[in-house]
């Protein structure tokens, strides 16, 4: 059975340049916080980050010092293994329920992998995830 914790992700844009990757890692890092997740992309201009950090208090203060915008989202970590065909059936239990999925993530490594997921409702889609 996936287990699920409720989390808040941290969202931090930058404007989509060289180095803006080091400079948010770095600033994360010196203020003493671990990522637990990261994602990061360019839009045009701007640089996307999304991460789950062991304290967002001190890693939105960082990046802020460096002129970075942050907000938090209420996000599910769900712990899933790491196999084909295990994350379908929540998927599809989520779409089911009828509630929109506003986005997600993963990263796996070796047997486990964890699951970042938005929706528009995270209670009832942490409920659904449990009694998979």
């Amino acid at each position: 059975m996936p287990h699920v914790t409720k989390g808040k992700e941290l969202l931090v844009t930058t404007p989509n340049e060289v180095g803006a990757l080091g400079k948010v890692t770095g600033a994360v890092s010196a203020a003493g916080a671990n990522f637990i997740t990261l994602s990061a992309w360019g839009e045009k201009d701007k640089g996307c980050f999304r991460m789950l950090t062991s304290d967002n208090a001190k890693a939105s203060a960082a990046v802020k010092k460096l002129g970075y915008a942050t907000a938090e989202t209420d996000v599910l970590m769900v712990n899933i293994g790491n196999k084909p065909g295990t994350l379908a059936p929540i998927a599809k239990k989520i779409g089911d329920a009828g509630i929109e999925i506003n986005y997600c993530y993963a990263t796996a490594w070796s047997d486990m992998a964890v699951l970042v997921l938005s929706t528009k409702n995270n209670d009832k889609a942490s409920g659904i995830i449990t009694a998979s």
